[in-house]
């Protein structure tokens, strides 16, 4: 038995609770897929989003 290190603990609990294990947890869960199915759901999802706010961000106009 080694020696409890709390601090890594906590990151650890809260790397578990950012936004993608969320997304995992729920794809894994609700849709019944293998991790591996659920990452590459992830993948997509990020592109989709990150394509999507592209588009919008270049129709945007400048703050006067």
């Amino acid at each position: 038995m080694g020696v409890r290190n709390k601090k890594r603990e906590t990151l650890r609990r809260l790397d578990s609770k950012t936004l993608d294990a969320r997304f995992l947890a729920e794809i894994r869960n609700g849709l019944n897929c293998s991790p591996f199915e659920a990452e590459a759901v992830l993948e997509v999802a990020r592109k989709s989003i990150f394509h999507f706010s592209m588009k919008n961000q270049s129709k945007r106009r400048p703050a006067k």
